[in-house]
């Protein structure tokens, strides 16, 4: 028997990721934020409660991509809300602070409309 995310590549594939919108059982379809950079590719995406914040996430970013540029902040890849490592070395990238902060504005109502649980598939490309 298919999964869910089964049924999905398979009509995405057949028909094209822009036609298929996947509605039922777990998963979800969300347009991603053109100004925000994108989870890496077939990253599992569940809507989680985050764990307390690290600590040491800024600290992790600057030892593998080096000093904060002016203007830009530390920005976790894929959102700790979304099942993201809170892990500077694994899940950091700095990111100019106007675009974070719009990106955020347009993702945090579409996160807030689903139960805990749900998983997405992100679909590149909005805004």
């Amino acid at each position: 028997m298919a999964t869910g995310r089964e049924w999905y590549d398979y009509l995405a594939g057949k028909h094209g990721a822009g036609n298929v919108e996947w509605t039922s059982g777990s998963g979800r379809t969300i347009t991603w934020p053109s100004e925000l950079p994108l989870p890496d590719a077939g990253a599992r995406l569940f809507r989680v409660r985050p764990a307390p914040r690290s600590t040491t996430f800024v600290d992790e970013l600057t030892a593998v991509a080096g000093p904060r540029p002016p203007g830009h902040i530390a920005h976790h890849r894929q959102f700790l809300q979304l099942n993201g490592l809170d892990d500077g070395s694994v899940n950091g990238i700095w990111w100019p602070e106007a675009p974070h902060q719009t990106g955020h504005s347009l993702t945090t109502p579409m996160l807030n409309q689903t139960p805990y649980g749900t998983e997405f598939i992100i679909m590149p490309g909005g805004g």
